[in-house]
């Protein structure tokens, strides 16, 4: 039987709010100076007045201690706990959060990485690149959005990597748009790919990467489906319905559900 999660009750010491329709709440603990260490891509329970659990990434960096960092996109035909986040928490609220656990964790290896973030899939990348970015190791972090004008985190994610290896993709700027498949096609025999957002990036990237051999692949949903999850491996997990779930597909089915935009 698998031990209780712990359950800490954090204090929000700051939000703003960034492009997007996004929160961003720093938490600390009221008493103790450091809270439980997290790998990037890890991600906290958050438990709320109703009883409802949801989880989101932490998006600061891990080496940082003193306090967890969550961003939370406000969705309109959600469920209503980014709603009553955005409209609840104020600098000051006490929030139940369990201690962190990884289900994305970012894997050792001497190869490139390349992180592929669409939208609000930027929370657990960051972590990821603040890690590569301070162990020197060869990455590439591609943000992809609408616009600059919707980009929840662009000024952070400016200011921590260093832009030779940040690659910012605008749909609505022409001269930065990536071709996914293109990107993907080429690639060095050890290179590793991480990749989290909204179902239809999803999709795409599963498409480009269904020859790539999948300990090489790996990726986590920014958003729940609205439909059955499947998964290219049994390692690979996402949230769906605010849980996650292991499967063991076949290549081939995977793939068909990425092309109807189920992935």
């Amino acid at each position: 039987m698998a031990s209780p999660r712990i359950i800490m009750k954090l204090k929000v010491v700051a939000t703003r709010k960034e492009p997007g329709g996004v929160l961003v709440v720093e938490l600390e603990h009221p008493r103790k100076p450091l809270l439980p260490a997290f790998e990037p891509g890890s991600h906290v329970d958050v438990h709320l007045p109703d009883g409802r659990v949801r989880q989101y990434s932490l998006c600061g960096d891990a080496a940082e201690l003193c306090r967890y960092t969550i961003a939370v996109k406000r969705e309109a035909d959600g469920r209503g706990g980014s709603a009553w986040l955005h409209d609840g928490v104020c600098v000051g609220t006490v929030l139940p959060v369990s201690a962190p656990r990884n289900h994305f964790p970012l894997n050792e290896g001497h190869g490139p990485v390349l992180l592929l973030a669409g939208g609000i899939g930027i929370t657990p990348l960051l972590a990821m690149s603040s890690v590569l970015n301070r162990q020197g190791k060869p990455f590439e972090l591609h943000y992809f959005t609408r616009s600059r004008a919707v980009a929840p985190l662009l000024a952070v994610i400016e200011q921590a990597i260093d832009g030779s290896k940040l690659r910012l993709h605008f749909d609505d700027e022409p001269e930065t748009r990536q071709d996914i498949e293109a990107l993907l096609s080429a690639r060095q025999s050890d290179a590793q790919v991480y990749y989290c957002g909204p179902p239809g990036f999803m999709a795409a990237i599963a498409r480009a990467t269904v020859n790539w051999p999948e300990d090489l692949v790996h990726f986590e949903r920014s958003t729940p489906p609205r439909t059955t999850t499947v998964h290219r491996s049994p390692s690979r997990s996402s949230c769906a319905m605010g849980r996650r779930f292991r499967f063991r597909p076949t290549r081939q089915r995977c793939l068909q559900f990425a092309r109807l935009g189920c992935y």
